[in-house]
Parts: structure tokens; sequence; C-alpha cells
């Protein structure tokens, strides 16, 4: 539809001045169990993969996350919405991160028609914006 095109051309221009970015996401969801993710991100030419478990996917990817860029943020906000309607609706999730050290909070959106890869974008971006404030 005219409102997925939408969505995805500003996801398009989001990502573009992105410093990294996700490459890959693999999920191995057990019942009853503890989730696993595999997550690859490219940042300046270099990639990144890392594993981990959590208690539930997200969770999973977002260890992951961490510890392609070697932080333990906050996450102090996770939200989702649907862009679009029907059942390849997209998704649109925000996240905001707090840095231990500052206190200061950073924000990333990433949109997807699947709510997993939505989330690590939007971890991943805003991830990457406290690297380089921390480093910076």
């Amino acid at each position: 539809t005219d409102q997925d095109l939408i969505a995805l051309m500003a996801d398009e221009t989001r990502a573009e001045a992105d410093t990294a970015r996700l490459t890959g996401l693999q999920v191995q969801y057990v019942s009853g169990g503890r989730q696993g993710a595999i997550v690859s991100v490219e940042q300046q030419g270099e990639s990144g993969v890392a594993s981990a478990i959590g208690s539930g996917s997200i969770q999973a990817i977002y260890n992951s996350i961490d510890q392609i860029f070697e932080q333990q943020p906050k996450l102090v906000n996770y939200e989702i919405m649907a862009l679009t309607a029907g059942e390849d609706a997209q998704a649109e999730v925000h996240v905001s991160v707090e840095c231990p050290q500052t206190h200061k909070r950073i924000n990333g959106i990433g949109v997807d028609f699947d709510v997993l890869e939505a989330s690590a974008k939007a971890y991943v971006q805003a991830s990457s914006i406290l690297k380089k404030e921390t480093e910076g």
C-alpha cells in the first residue's frame, strides 16, 4: 500500500544517516525455555557478530547487540506501533536507552514487517549513537 511505501522510505532515510546497521538476525524460540539470538551489525566498514540468550527474544537480541557495541545501556522505554493495517502491517519500534555513566537518554527507531527485526534496528540505532557519544 501507499502507507507501506511511505514507511519504508522513511526508514531508509533514517538508515542512511546511521553509522551502524543491522545486517543479520537469527532468533531461536523455545517454549518454556531461554531464547537465543545471533546478531550481525556493520559499523564503519567492520562487521560484528554476537550471540546471547535471554528470558525472551527481545532480551536475547538486545544482549547480543550489547556485546557487539561493548556497552550495557539501560533500556528505559520500548514501544511497538503498527504503521499500516492488515496481517502484513509494518511495525515501528521506538526505544530509549540510558547511558549508565552520564544518565543521558538516546532514542532509536526501527521499521520492518517483522517486529523482532524492527526491534533490533531500533536498538542498533540507539546503541551506535550512544557508542559515538561516549567515545567522542
